[in-house]
């Protein structure tokens, strides 16, 4: 069997936490070669540690974290087109939305949609159905992730993200989270979960997930990924 071989571009990024863009990293003029038994590559000096720890640079946030992303973009004579792969870790500062539905208990609708909210590159919305569907129909809240106008974006394009969706405790107990991952697609334009929650204890009033009928929902993008095809 012949070795596999692939020639791409890669960038590497690190956030800057006061100007809120990315420094962007390159090695101008040579692709990265990965085989069999060349399976890493990238930066063995990428910034000087007395760089990275000046906090005039503000590569780290005020609580000691930095943010990495990667870009690797394919150019094989065995491919039609030209694919760029983009991943991005958004900002604590900038990738979460929180979404209030007021008024559950009258709510008639089988499915409810929040505002378009941006994180990175992607406009997303999020969906509840106040009743369940699917595998959680009449016994679950179901809350899904959706990728906002899917209909109108080019052929064949792929969303990634890894993201956390959440039911607020207004009592100050746990909320309730699920985390899960997930390539959104032209067939799989939304994601989440039938089964988040139970109807009987989201209505169970000692448990302070609706507390005067408002119920308070967040999405935390913690990943996303973007494919790009180039003609």
């Amino acid at each position: 069997m012949g070795r596999s071989c692939m020639h791409v571009d890669v960038k590497f990024f690190v956030y800057d936490h006061i100007h809120h863009n990315y420094t962007t990293f390159q090695d101008h003029g040579n692709r990265a070669r990965f085989d069999d038994n060349q399976i890493k590559w990238g930066f063995a000096k990428l910034i000087p540690l007395v760089d990275f720890k000046d906090i005039s640079k503000w590569y780290l946030s005020t609580n000691d974290s930095c943010v990495f992303g990667v870009e690797v973009s394919t150019d094989s004579m065995y491919t039609i087109k030209d694919r760029c792969l983009s991943m991005i870790k958004p900002p604590e500062t900038m990738n979460r939305y929180t979404w209030i539905v007021d008024n559950l208990s009258v709510v008639t609708e089988k499915c409810l949609h929040s505002e378009v909210f941006k994180v990175g590159k992607v406009k997303w919305t999020l969906s509840i159905y106040p009743k369940g569907i699917s595998s959680g129909k009449g016994t679950n809240l179901s809350i899904f992730l959706e990728v906002h106008e899917a209909a109108l974006a080019r052929s064949g394009w792929r969303v990634y993200a890894k993201y956390q969706l959440r039911v607020k405790n207004q009592r100050g107990y746990d909320d309730r989270v699920g985390e899960t991952e997930h390539w959104f697609c032209e067939s799989e334009v939304d994601w989440g979960f039938s089964q988040f929650m139970l109807l009987s204890e989201l209505k169970d009033r000692t448990k302070g997930f609706l507390l005067k009928d408002r119920l308070i929902v967040e999405a935390k993008i913690l990943v996303t990924g973007l494919i790009k095809d180039f003609i």
